[in-house]
């Protein structure tokens, strides 16, 4: 759960805002060729080339089972800790990264949302919800 004073990227999923905690990214890169896979699940996307790294990309609104959106031109890169295995690059690939926001104190509400630990939490701002997600919950 995030302390008041934590900092979490926020991005867009189709209109709903979506965050997760910054120390978990590792890089932010517009969008470039990716080669899709065979045999991979729905929320594969494929892989790119990232400065001679190749890094597997998901959709996070497949996973989500949210529409497919036609405007994802942003690939957050995740920390490789957030990874079953630690030397694998991943990528969720996005709509639109919007902005690094400070949790503030009583804006934190628990996710009390299904059986799986996909979402953690509800940050409660500007008279909307952020979605927090969990990128352990959503590994490959």
């Amino acid at each position: 759960m995030p302390q008041a004073g934590s900092q979490l990227l926020e991005f867009r999923l189709g209109s709903d805002s979506y965050c997760v905690d910054i120390d978990c990214i590792d890089e932010i890169v517009n969008r470039s060729e990716i080669r899709s896979l065979p045999n991979t699940p729905p929320h594969v996307t494929g892989i790119t080339d990232l400065r001679g790294t190749m890094t597997t990309v998901i959709d996070p609104a497949a996973l989500l089972g949210l529409e497919k959106s036609v405007d994802q031109r942003r690939i957050i890169v995740l920390d490789g800790s957030t990874q079953a295995d630690e030397s694998s690059s991943v990528g969720w690939l996005v709509d639109d990264v919007t902005q690094v926001f400070e949790v503030a104190d009583g804006d934190i509400e628990q996710a009390a949302l299904g059986a799986d630990d996909t979402v953690t939490e509800l940050i409660s701002r500007d008279d909307e919800f952020v979605i927090k997600l969990s990128p352990a919950a959503m590994a490959v």
